[in-house]
Parts: structure tokens; C-alpha cells; sequence
């Protein structure tokens, strides 16, 4: 279990590398700015199964055994927390447009995506998801369906099936406070130091002349 301020190192779901793990102190859903963070993983394989199957008859075109086709691969889903799948990455939208429109084929819900250049591009082999793994989703051309993709706010990153608060190390910071902290101690003990020396140092005429003046007295 995380705990909130804390790390844990899960899956990591970017596009920037095949596999690995990440560093997160919260799970996220969609990233949203009004999501709160949670402790435990928003995002499920079971989560992903039911948005594709509770509305079947508007994401599923047919079905044979194991076979699925999806009647519009180029339409996201929605899953859940304001995180919307795409059927491949290849149906990511266009990053060199400001804002772009999108209706999800499970809920009808209208979704619009904005500033996309900032967003981190996820995406994770939809077998990886146990309740999906025995399916085989197909587009209407029979192509075959591999891979989930999603966008994440650039204040998170990839994880799981989902977006995450990145885990921040201060540690760094630490040690350059302590250590600016250490030299200014330094500096001050040795002007501290100094001090008394400077005042009790004469040059051989001062010595002179402060002699002669205590003798006259």
C-alpha cells in the first residue's frame, strides 16, 4: 500500500521506453486537476473490461469465441476519472492541433483535449489486463488490436493503466542546504577568529611609541 508522501515503484506505462518502473507517490485516474490522489491503483484490469462490455452494442460490432470487433477504433472509451482510452496509439490525436474533440463510443460523453504538446503519451499491451487477455479485438478491416494508449498531464506520469503523482526527491536539495549551511558556518568561525588577532597585532613603530607613552606616564 502507498502512503501518501511516500514511494512506491510501479509498472511504468510510457511510450518513452519499453518497460520499467517508476518512482510514484499517488495514483491519479485521468490526472485531472480536480481528482484527488489516491493510495491505492484507481485503475484496473477489470475497470478497463467493463467500459468496453457494459455498453457492448456501442463499442462491439460482433463477436465469434474470443474474437471481438469494434465498430469504431478511431473513437476512445471511457474508463473512468476523466481517462479515456485509444484503441492503438496510432489514433492519438494530433499534437500540432490546440484543442481536439472527441465523442467516447461507451458513454456518448463529449471530450475535449487541449494543449496535447505538454501531455505525456502512455500506452500498455492490452493483454497485460487479465480480464482481457483471452480476447482478440479487432477493427472492421481486420486489423488486429494490440495496445492501449492515453495522455497524462505533464504534472504526472505514465503508470499501471493509469496517471500518477511523480514520487519527488528532495534529497539532493537536502544535502546542498546542509552543505551551503556547513561553509557559511566555516566562514563565520573563521572571522570569528581573526578578530582578536587584528587587535592585539601592532607594527614595531605602534609598539615603539605606545612604549615611550607608558613610560612618560
Amino acid at each position: 500500500m502507498v502512503i501518501i508522501g511516500g514511494a512506491r515503484s510501479v509498472s511504468s506505462s510510457s511510450m518513452s521506453f519499453a518497460s520499467g518502473l517508476v518512482a510514484v507517490s499517488a495514483f491519479r485516474g485521468g490526472g485531472g486537476y480536480s481528482s484527488k490522489p489516491r493510495v491505492d491503483q484507481t485503475i484496473t484490469s477489470a475497470t478497463i473490461y467493463w467500459a468496453i462490455f457494459l455498453n457492448e452494442s456501442s463499442v462491439v460490432s460482433a463477436k465469434s469465441d474470443k474474437r471481438v470487433w469494434i465498430a469504431r477504433p478511431d473513437a476512445p472509451i471511457a474508463v473512468k476519472d476523466d481517462l479515456i482510452y485509444f484503441w492503438d496509439p496510432k489514433y492519438f490525436p494530433n499534437l500540432q492541433e490546440k484543442c481536439t474533440h472527441f465523442v467516447t463510443s461507451n458513454s456518448k460523453q463529449d471530450i475535449n483535449i487541449c494543449d496535447m504538446k505538454g501531455m505525456n503519451r502512455c500506452s500498455r499491451r492490452i493483454d497485460g489486463a487479465r480480464e482481457l487477455r483471452h480476447h482478440m479485438f479487432i477493427t472492421p478491416e481486420s486489423d488486429l488490436l494490440t495496445t492501449f494508449g492515453w495522455l497524462c498531464p505533464n504534472q504526472t506520469v505514465c503508470c499501471e493503466w493509469e496517471c500518477c503523482d511523480p514520487h519527488k526527491d528532495y534529497s539532493d536539495a537536502i544535502f546542498m542546504v546542509m552543505l551551503l549551511a556547513f561553509v557559511l558556518l566555516g566562514i563565520c568561525i573563521v572571522i570569528c577568529l581573526a578578530i582578536p588577532e587584528k587587535k592585539h597585532h601592532y607594527s614595531p613603530a605602534e609598539r615603539q611609541g605606545r612604549t615611550i607613552y607608558t613610560s612618560q606616564m
